[in-house]
């Protein structure tokens, strides 16, 4: 019960203003009140995205912090590693708030409509490959949440994701947007002009997103809802349980382990921002990771270079790969072992977050405002992602 009593008290801290700094309150008034009137007499929306918004609206989010307005929600877990079921509530969803920009009582209510949607609206455009579709889909159902604004999402990204995750409950939107207000996506821990729209501070207008968000800070307080949201169709299941009835034999009752390694494209990505991928030495290092924590362990293999893999894990004996036949099948599979180990991409990121468990990943691999990377998992608060180095250890 004490525990009880000191895990609340650290996730709701006491609003206590007169032992604050003056000074403080008084400029994040100021700076309220800037963006405000900012906002609502704006009518061109590059104003919201010029770099001093945007640094106005992360002081302000800093400043409510400092103040215990808006708080980080530090992890409830003293140290890693900790049983999973202390992550997690009576309904099995993470125990997390999301780390909003715009605080409740700075946000704004309207009572238009349009076609019988409440304004604001916000639509996400959505483009790239299955895992950052996933990732736009997951940032904008966040936002939705934590803002208690109408989203929806365009209809070809809807009639993709519906062919694999029949269970979405985000519908698109099919009627006619003329006069549709397109914001950017900032690559910016603060997603500042799309928060703001969902704060209600741009006006009652039809907004479009565009852009690649992978909000992790966002949706990952909602984590129960969105693995229920990707909850694979009959047919990816079926074909899930053939594989797993063909490998019985070998896997038997091991502690499966899902392993994506993206190379192709990512390569001169990386290159041409002075990066290497994770290497041998990594793959070395994750997996000797699980090996020293269970007795039995088999580690489930897929990427987009069926050849290197081959190459590089042939004098495995723990090792089997998946049939590689679509990205679809592979990620149903990577989503059903017990824990994981992820490399770069977003693709990386979701079969390993679907699957739950502990997830290994490069933690010195840095690109700056790269979306799946240490600092982000950080401010999250995924502390179940555990990083292991490219080096020898």
């Amino acid at each position: 019960m004490a525990a009880m009593l000191m895990t609340s008290s650290r996730r709701h801290p006491p609003l206590n203003f007169m032992k604050k700094p003056c000074w403080k309150v008084g400029i994040l008034s100021i700076l309220s009140v800037m963006l405000v009137m900012l906002y609502i007499s704006s009518k061109n929306l590059t104003l919201v995205q010029h770099p001093i918004m945007v640094k106005m609206v992360e002081r302000m989010s800093k400043i409510q912090e400092s103040l215990g307005i808006q708080s980080n929600y530090s992890a409830l877990e003293p140290s890693y590693p900790v049983p999973f079921e202390r992550r997690y509530n009576e309904s099995g969803c993470y125990k997390r708030k999301p780390v909003v920009a715009i605080a409740p009582w700075q946000r704004v209510q309207y009572g238009g409509r349009w076609n019988g949607l409440k304004l604001p609206v916000l639509v996400m455009a959505g483009g790239g490959n299955l895992g950052n579709i996933m990732s736009n889909y997951a940032s904008i159902y966040a936002i939705g949440r934590a803002y208690n604004v109408t989203v929806r999402i365009n209809k070809g990204m809807h009639q993709q994701l519906m062919s694999i995750f029949p269970n979405m409950t985000i519908n698109a939107l099919l009627n006619s947007t003329k006069g549709i207000q397109k914001l950017a996506f900032l690559r910016h821990y603060v997603y500042g002009n799309v928060e703001a729209a969902a704060a209600g501070l741009l006006g009652p207008h039809i907004f479009s997103v565009h852009g690649c968000p992978v909000e992790v800070q966002l949706f990952h307080a909602y984590s129960c809802e969105i693995r229920k949201e990707f909850t694979f169709s009959p047919d990816f299941q079926e074909k899930v349980k053939e594989f797993w009835l063909a490998k019985r034999d070998f896997v038997g009752d091991a502690v499966r382990v899902g392993f994506h390694i993206r190379r192709g494209d990512y390569i001169r990505y990386a290159r041409k921002r002075g990066r290497k991928l994770p290497n041998e030495t990594y793959y070395e290092n994750a997996m000797n990771f699980y090996k020293e924590r269970f007795n039995n362990v088999v580690f489930v293999i897929a990427s987009n270079d069926r050849e290197y893999i081959n190459k590089t894990f042939e004098n495995h004996t723990d090792v089997i790969f998946v049939p590689g036949t679509n990205r679809e099948e592979d990620m149903a599979i990577l989503a059903s072992c017990d824990h994981s180990i992820m490399t770069v991409g977003t693709f990386s990121f979701w079969t390993a977050y679907l699957a739950g468990g502990y997830v290994v990943y490069p933690g010195d691999f840095y690109i700056p405002n790269y979306p799946v990377q240490k600092e982000r998992f950080e401010r999250a608060h995924m502390d179940y992602f555990v990083p292991i180095s490219q080096k020898p250890l």
